[in-house]
């Protein structure tokens, strides 16, 4: 071909050469297309496990990995409660865990140290390693939270969290209510951190929120964690940029900032303040859970 395109002038042998360099890049990329078709998903490898709790950041953990579940091409999953409705694959999100409990991927939005149990004996029974996630917050910081959350108005039926008159209770008085009824899913959140393993990644609240550059440090140890060595590079970069419209301080309006989930600042100082006011013997039970949980003791 070469002697053919000297005996043309310059400038067709180069459109020439310029052509069938193109097919042959399109011919490359044909086949790394086919190729890539034939790759296994994380989840044809490893039975997956996200849990949450009440105020120490479901919606944030829940959307981080929503979104890349979805991005990877996630289509199938499972929630583990009856009465649960918020899902983790947009398509196919629905199934009960309890009904279907080989589905690979698992979703957990008041996480028990159960369902870290159960779920690693199901990945040892099909022959799927175990690779889990939850996240945990300062205990003191979420009954504030939940303080702020339910006076506002925000799920008035959930009495296991808030007093069914808390929209009525001042910070002197709602604070340490909000302590006795968030008591159960605080210590629900220390059981089920007990219980992680090697196989567990725990993401604390506070790195996701603290800064831009705290929010991509923890969301790439995550996805490493959950899917190191099962995704492309490519497929990486994506995912970690999709996260980041869950990051506040870019100023995005992400999913996990819907729903009047986040309180106004001066709200949340206010009620921090009026910690001081539960009554002694339950606030040193949540002092031992910042202990344990590796938060300072205090607020």
């Amino acid at each position: 071909m070469l002697e053919a395109l000297a005996m043309l002038p310059w400038s067709i042998a180069l459109l020439m050469l310029s052509a069938a360099a193109d097919e042959e890049c399109a011919l490359l990329q044909s086949r790394a297309d086919l190729v890539r078709k034939d790759v296994s998903k994380p989840w044809d490898h490893h039975v997956y496990l996200v849990g949450t709790r009440h105020k120490a950041g479901s919606q944030l953990l829940r959307n981080i990995m929503h979104l890349a579940f979805d991005e990877l091409g996630a289509t199938l999953s499972c929630q583990e409660h009856k009465q649960q409705n918020a899902v983790i694959t947009t398509t196919g999100g629905h199934h009960k865990c309890y009904l279907k409990p080989d589905i690979p991927i698992h979703w957990d939005n008041s996480l028990l140290n159960t369902s870290v149990e159960r779920t690693r004996r199901i990945g040892a029974e099909i022959s799927k390693p175990f690779r889990g996630v939850q996240i945990i917050r300062d205990p003191l910081q979420m009954v504030a939270s939940a303080y702020c959350y339910h006076h506002r108005g925000n799920e008035p039926g959930n009495l296991f969290n808030a007093p069914r008159n808390i929209t009525k209770m001042g910070y002197e008085e709602g604070v340490p209510a909000v302590a006795g009824t968030m008591l159960h899913t605080v210590t629900e959140m220390v059981k089920a951190y007990l219980a992680s393993g090697t196989d567990v990644h725990v993401v604390r609240f506070e790195n996701l929120t603290c800064s831009s550059q705290d929010f991509d440090s923890n969301v790439a140890q995550l996805y490493d964690a959950m899917f190191g060595g099962l995704i492309t590079d490519s497929e990486m970069t994506r995912i970690k940029e999709v996260a980041k419209q869950e990051d506040l301080h870019q100023g995005e309006n992400g999913l996990s900032a819907g729903n009047d989930h986040v309180s106004d600042d001066e709200d949340k100082r206010l009620a921090a303040a009026a910690l001081d006011l539960i009554e002694p013997d339950l606030l040193k039970q949540y002092h031992e859970f910042q202990r344990v949980l590796g938060y300072p003791v205090g607020h």
